[in-house]
């Protein structure tokens, strides 16, 4: 009997494993090894659970409501709900059994998900199969003792490995099983759905702001072809990839304007691509398909800046010595100010401020 490996399974019984999963709860009732040595037998017996019986050692001889079989090292049964059955040794020697029992039921407050349809194979297979031997022929004896070995050295993390094992162990065996079910409809594992990818786009997009971001970064990073992003973006935006960027941009320094004291070049600064003069008008021009220096109103600097849908924003004075300086900054504000809800995508009239400068007299 091997000492080392009764610690380990005492180990894994003391876990309270639960694994959530696509709004189902894995919960494990035990997960440990079965010594039997001698003239032993396990009386008729059934539970309302999953229980997956792995031989990794010797032989024995199961009976159940419908027969009876063998089984030996490298092949395992499962026995379902309510599936009565009794065990006794065949031939001589130790037998070393690996047990992982386990309820499957639906989580609290779970929500679909896209691998429903993969846990709905699992279910489908695991209520079909029938309680015979099955060769193990996708792993499933070497990741139990993976877990056991987590357990025997309960190195940092090692609940965690364990926990995720689980799933792992209950897929491996299935898919063996999957070959007593022939008429199991096979599952395939479902691709993201374009609005979760319209979000992770937007997410990185987002907390890259401060980078000078292109359309082939982002398509870099979602593995995706820039043409391909340029499709997912044009349906849910209705505009480019670039155009996406630019408007994020200026959401976020009219945000920052609006909700902090920042001053502007810091807010302009923050925002990359927006702190040229030239480059940022053309900006606005690409994007609102208007001039900063088109549908001007000219208004006393003291009054701020009046967007298009009559919102104010103030300004901090500025020494008129400074009015030239300030100017292009002035055009980059109000066109930050005109950008509303990102769903609003016809361009919105412009306008700007524009001091009056007094005329010199030339001497007589």
């Amino acid at each position: 009997m091997d000492h080392a490996l009764i610690k380990a399974s005492h180990h894994l019984s003391e876990l309270d494993i639960r694994v959530p999963m696509f709004g189902y709860l894995i919960r494990v009732c035990w997960f440990r090894i079965m010594f039997k040595e001698g003239d032993w037998f396990i009386r008729r017996h059934a539970h309302t659970t999953y229980e997956l019986h792995f031989i990794a050692r010797g032989e024995c001889e199961v009976i159940h409501d419908e027969g009876s079989f063998r089984v030996g090292a490298g092949s395992f049964f499962l026995t379902g709900p309510e599936v009565h059955h009794s065990q006794r040794p065949s031939g001589t020697g130790e037998l070393v059994e690996y047990s992982l029992n386990c309820e499957i039921e639906a989580a609290p407050q779970g929500t679909p998900e896209s691998g429903n349809a993969e846990m709905a194979w699992l279910f489908s297979i695991l209520r079909r199969a029938p309680c015979a031997a099955v060769p193990d022929g996708h792993g499933a004896v070497a990741l139990f003792e993976t877990a056991l070995r987590e357990a025997d050295r309960r190195l940092p993390g090692f609940t965690l490995t364990v926990r995720n094992l689980v799933p792992m162990i209950i897929v491996a065996a299935a898919r063996s099983l999957a070959a007593s079910c022939p008429d199991t409809p096979v599952v395939e594992v479902p691709e993201p759905v374009s609005e979760d990818r319209m979000a992770q786009i937007e997410r990185y997009v987002a907390d890259n702001l401060g980078m000078d971001l292109a359309p082939v970064d982002v398509a870099g990073h979602m593995n995706v072809s820039e043409r391909q992003l340029d499709r997912i973006v044009m349906h849910h935006k209705g505009y480019s990839t670039k155009k996406f960027i630019t408007r994020l941009k200026l959401k976020r320094a009219k945000a920052l304007l609006e909700e902090t004291d920042m001053i502007l070049k810091a807010v302009l600064h923050l925002c990359a691509g927006l702190t040229d003069h030239s480059h940022s008008c053309a900006v606005v021009r690409g994007c609102f398909t208007q001039s900063c220096s088109e549908n001007c109103s000219v208004l006393p600097w003291s009054s701020g800046i009046v967007c298009s849908a009559g919102r104010a924003a103030r300004l901090p004075a500025v020494d008129s010595q400074r009015y030239c300086s300030e100017r292009s900054a002035v055009r980059q504000f109000s066109a930050i100010l005109v950008v509303g809800d990102e769903a609003a995508i016809q361009p919105a009239p412009l306008v700007c401020v524009r001091r009056r400068r007094r005329m010199r007299r030339s001497p007589p």
